[in-house]
């Protein structure tokens, strides 16, 4: 009860569109996520900010083709997770931003129980342990570099891609994905399984 009423002196607190455009957020987000906001009412507004930048500077790395590959499970994929951890731990500390990560694989995982998409594919259970190492990456450098600017981080982030420092999950040339013992994997016989026996792989 005392974190409903919180939530809603939240909201109060903005002009009435502004709240309208927090709330249509706000119900937009998985189960999980939901939570984290309720637990975190007082830097959820910091975190949706860096989430929002995190988006721009991802979108303008791919115009810029500083990332390039599959947004799911590739490079590009890998560094919009380090980055966007780095940024929230920067302003609103890890365990909060690593908290919040974590909830976001829970709703990965909603979002499989419903069939919903993530960037054009069904997420699955290595997507999800590929995510936690390179959130858990992203944190490390949000703490080291805790003053340095969003676009400075775009490139420290870059760097540890490129330094193989991250995760993806590993591929042919075909970009078929492949096993640990480099055999390529019938997607189309895992239809609908969260557990598909992909492989991570070095960043580099």
């Amino acid at each position: 009860m005392r974190q409903i009423l919180l939530f809603t002196l939240f909201f109060i607190c903005f002009q009435t569109v502004a709240a309208q455009k927090l709330f249509h957020q706000y119900r937009q987000l998985a189960k999980a996520e939901k939570r984290w906001v309720r637990c975190h009412l007082f830097v959820a507004k910091r975190a949706m900010r860096c989430t929002r930048l995190t988006e721009q500077l991802y979108e303008q790395a791919k115009k810029d083709s500083l990332i390039t590959g599959p947004e799911n499970g590739g490079k590009p994929d890998a560094f919009r997770h380090a980055l966007w951890m780095a940024l929230l731990t920067q302003n609103i500390g890890a365990k909060k931003a690593l908290k919040l990560g974590i909830a976001h694989e829970k709703a990965n995982y909603e979002f499989f129980l419903k069939k919903k998409n993530e960037y054009g594919e069904l997420p699955d259970s290595m997507g999800s342990v590929m995510d936690v190492f390179n959130n858990q990456k992203g944190a490390d450098l949000g703490l080291q570099h805790s003053k340095d600017s969003a676009q400075a981080m775009v490139q420290l982030v870059f760097r540890s891609l490129i330094n193989g420092e991250l995760r993806i999950i590993k591929t042919d040339q075909s970009g078929r994905f492949l096993t640990c013992d480099n055999q390529p994997i019938n997607i189309e016989k895992y239809s609908g399984c969260w557990n598909i026996p992909k492989c991570l792989a070095y960043s580099g």
